[in-house]
Protein backbone atom coordinates (compact mmCIF):
# COMPACT_ATOMS: atom_id res chain seq x y z
CA UNK A 1 0.00 0.00 0.00
CA UNK A 2 3.03 2.63 0.74
CA UNK A 3 4.67 1.76 -2.45
CA UNK A 4 1.31 2.43 -4.37
CA UNK A 5 0.42 5.64 -1.94
CA UNK A 6 4.35 6.46 -3.09
CA UNK A 7 3.53 6.01 -6.96
CA UNK A 8 0.36 8.13 -6.59
CA UNK A 9 2.30 11.29 -4.79
CA UNK A 10 5.29 10.99 -7.09
CA UNK A 11 2.44 10.72 -10.62
CA UNK A 12 0.41 14.00 -8.90
CA UNK A 13 3.91 15.82 -8.32
CA UNK A 14 4.82 15.44 -12.17
CA UNK A 15 1.56 16.52 -13.25
CA UNK A 16 1.81 19.53 -10.86
CA UNK A 17 5.30 20.33 -12.18
CA UNK A 18 4.54 19.96 -15.67
CA UNK A 19 1.63 23.08 -16.43
CA UNK A 20 4.00 25.36 -14.67
CA UNK A 21 7.00 24.43 -17.48
CA UNK A 22 4.91 24.41 -20.23
CA UNK A 23 3.53 28.25 -19.39
CA UNK A 24 7.05 29.56 -19.09
CA UNK A 25 6.91 30.40 -22.59
CA UNK A 26 3.70 31.98 -22.30
CA UNK A 27 5.89 34.19 -19.50
CA UNK A 28 8.96 34.58 -21.26
CA UNK A 29 10.96 33.91 -23.43
CA UNK A 30 14.61 33.17 -22.58
CA UNK A 31 14.61 34.72 -19.30
CA UNK A 32 13.26 37.97 -20.67
CA UNK A 33 9.52 38.79 -19.72
CA UNK A 34 7.01 39.26 -22.75
CA UNK A 35 6.34 43.07 -22.29
CA UNK A 36 9.79 43.93 -20.46
CA UNK A 37 11.08 47.12 -20.86
CA UNK A 38 14.71 46.62 -22.96
CA UNK A 39 15.88 49.92 -21.36
CA UNK A 40 15.73 48.24 -18.16
CA UNK A 41 17.65 45.09 -19.21
CA UNK A 42 21.64 44.76 -19.43
CA UNK A 43 23.45 43.35 -22.55
CA UNK A 44 21.13 44.30 -25.50
CA UNK A 45 22.53 46.26 -28.54
CA UNK A 46 20.61 48.09 -31.13
CA UNK A 47 20.89 46.32 -34.41
CA UNK A 48 18.01 48.35 -36.45
CA UNK A 49 15.14 50.78 -35.65
CA UNK A 50 11.93 51.83 -37.89
CA UNK A 51 9.53 54.37 -36.38
CA UNK A 52 8.65 52.66 -33.08
CA UNK A 53 10.17 49.67 -33.41
CA UNK A 54 13.55 48.29 -32.41
CA UNK A 55 15.35 45.03 -32.67
CA UNK A 56 18.29 44.20 -30.44
CA UNK A 57 20.50 41.39 -30.43
CA UNK A 58 23.31 40.44 -27.31
CA UNK A 59 26.28 40.37 -29.21
CA UNK A 60 29.08 37.32 -28.49
CA UNK A 61 26.28 35.02 -26.91
CA UNK A 62 25.35 31.81 -28.32
CA UNK A 63 22.20 30.17 -26.91
CA UNK A 64 20.74 27.15 -26.63
CA UNK A 65 17.08 26.33 -27.16
CA UNK A 66 15.96 23.31 -26.27
CA UNK A 67 19.11 21.68 -26.98
CA UNK A 68 19.81 23.39 -30.11
CA UNK A 69 22.98 26.17 -30.67
CA UNK A 70 21.43 29.00 -31.89
CA UNK A 71 23.84 31.77 -33.44
CA UNK A 72 21.79 34.88 -33.00
CA UNK A 73 19.15 35.66 -31.49
CA UNK A 74 17.07 39.31 -32.13
CA UNK A 75 14.89 40.49 -29.76
CA UNK A 76 11.86 42.95 -31.12
CA UNK A 77 10.33 45.41 -29.18
CA UNK A 78 7.83 48.19 -29.91
CA UNK A 79 8.04 51.51 -27.53
CA UNK A 80 10.99 49.18 -26.34
CA UNK A 81 8.83 46.74 -24.81
CA UNK A 82 9.82 43.06 -25.89
CA UNK A 83 6.98 41.35 -28.46
CA UNK A 84 9.00 39.17 -30.76
CA UNK A 85 11.81 37.38 -31.06
CA UNK A 86 13.77 35.66 -34.11
CA UNK A 87 16.19 32.49 -34.15
CA UNK A 88 18.06 32.18 -37.16
CA UNK A 89 18.87 28.81 -38.28
CA UNK A 90 22.45 28.29 -39.87
CA UNK A 91 21.63 24.56 -40.96
CA UNK A 92 18.88 22.25 -42.68
CA UNK A 93 19.71 19.90 -39.65
CA UNK A 94 18.80 22.17 -37.31
CA UNK A 95 15.86 23.38 -39.20
CA UNK A 96 14.29 19.74 -39.31
CA UNK A 97 15.23 19.04 -35.78
CA UNK A 98 13.35 22.30 -34.65
CA UNK A 99 10.37 21.52 -36.87
CA UNK A 100 10.11 18.22 -35.00
CA UNK A 101 10.79 19.05 -31.81
CA UNK A 102 7.39 22.13 -32.68
CA UNK A 103 5.43 19.54 -34.07
CA UNK A 104 5.79 17.16 -31.28
CA UNK A 105 5.26 20.14 -28.84
CA UNK A 106 2.57 22.07 -30.17
CA UNK A 107 0.83 19.70 -32.78
CA UNK A 108 0.72 19.56 -36.62
CA UNK A 109 1.18 23.43 -38.27
CA UNK A 110 -0.79 24.95 -40.52
CA UNK A 111 1.27 25.00 -43.70
CA UNK A 112 1.43 28.06 -45.85
CA UNK A 113 3.54 28.94 -49.36
CA UNK A 114 4.27 32.32 -50.87
CA UNK A 115 5.28 32.63 -54.50
CA UNK A 116 7.09 35.43 -53.53
CA UNK A 117 10.56 34.65 -52.28
CA UNK A 118 9.22 30.82 -52.78
CA UNK A 119 9.12 30.71 -48.70
CA UNK A 120 7.09 27.93 -46.84
CA UNK A 121 5.73 28.82 -43.48
CA UNK A 122 4.83 26.31 -40.72
CA UNK A 123 2.33 28.05 -37.82
CA UNK A 124 1.72 27.36 -34.51
CA UNK A 125 -0.05 28.91 -31.58
CA UNK A 126 0.47 28.69 -27.46
CA UNK A 127 -1.83 30.99 -25.34
CA UNK A 128 -0.23 34.01 -25.84
CA UNK A 129 2.25 33.44 -28.40
CA UNK A 130 2.19 32.79 -32.21
CA UNK A 131 5.18 30.64 -33.20
CA UNK A 132 6.23 30.77 -37.32
CA UNK A 133 9.26 28.68 -38.57
CA UNK A 134 9.89 29.88 -42.08
CA UNK A 135 12.15 28.43 -45.01
CA UNK A 136 13.10 31.09 -47.95
CA UNK A 137 13.87 28.41 -50.78
CA UNK A 138 15.75 30.93 -52.88
CA UNK A 139 18.41 31.72 -50.17
CA UNK A 140 18.00 29.05 -48.04
CA UNK A 141 17.50 31.39 -45.03
CA UNK A 142 15.75 29.81 -42.10
CA UNK A 143 14.12 31.24 -38.81
CA UNK A 144 12.20 30.65 -36.18
CA UNK A 145 9.98 33.51 -34.65
CA UNK A 146 8.13 33.90 -31.52
CA UNK A 147 5.49 36.50 -31.22
CA UNK A 148 3.72 37.83 -28.05
CA UNK A 149 0.27 38.61 -29.22
CA UNK A 150 -1.37 41.33 -27.05
CA UNK A 151 1.72 43.84 -28.29
CA UNK A 152 2.05 41.87 -32.08
CA UNK A 153 -1.31 42.39 -32.99
CA UNK A 154 -1.39 45.97 -32.09
CA UNK A 155 1.81 46.56 -34.32
CA UNK A 156 0.33 44.52 -36.95
CA UNK A 157 -2.82 47.10 -37.10
CA UNK A 158 -0.55 49.52 -36.63
CA UNK A 159 1.29 48.66 -39.78
CA UNK A 160 -2.16 47.74 -41.67
CA UNK A 161 -3.34 51.40 -41.78
CA UNK A 162 -0.23 53.02 -42.51
CA UNK A 163 -0.06 50.98 -45.38
CA UNK A 164 -3.43 51.57 -46.38
CA UNK A 165 -3.35 54.77 -46.02
CA UNK A 166 -0.18 54.89 -48.43
CA UNK A 167 -2.24 52.79 -51.36
CA UNK A 168 -4.39 53.35 -53.33
CA UNK A 169 -8.46 52.51 -52.72
CA UNK A 170 -10.77 51.17 -54.96
CA UNK A 171 -13.46 50.61 -52.99
CA UNK A 172 -12.99 53.15 -50.12
CA UNK A 173 -15.67 52.65 -47.83
CA UNK A 174 -15.63 53.10 -43.86
CA UNK A 175 -16.13 49.49 -41.69
CA UNK A 176 -20.13 50.02 -40.58
CA UNK A 177 -21.01 52.34 -42.70
CA UNK A 178 -23.40 52.39 -45.76
CA UNK A 179 -22.16 54.84 -48.58
CA UNK A 180 -24.45 56.76 -50.30
CA UNK A 181 -23.03 56.52 -53.51
CA UNK A 182 -20.37 53.39 -54.94
CA UNK A 183 -17.10 55.27 -55.61
CA UNK A 184 -14.67 52.96 -57.51
CA UNK A 185 -11.43 54.97 -57.25
CA UNK A 186 -9.95 57.03 -54.94
CA UNK A 187 -6.56 58.85 -55.31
Amino acid sequence: MRTFYGLGLFFFAMLLTLPAHGQSLDREFLGLAWGADIREQKGYELLYEKGDLRYYIQPETVRVVKGFKIARVVYGTQNYHFFSVFLLIDSMETFDDIKAYMENRYGFPKISWSVAGDQTTYKWKFKTIRMKLKFYQQDRRMKLAFYYTPIANRVNEQEAEANQQKSMQFFPIERDKKPEAMPLLVF
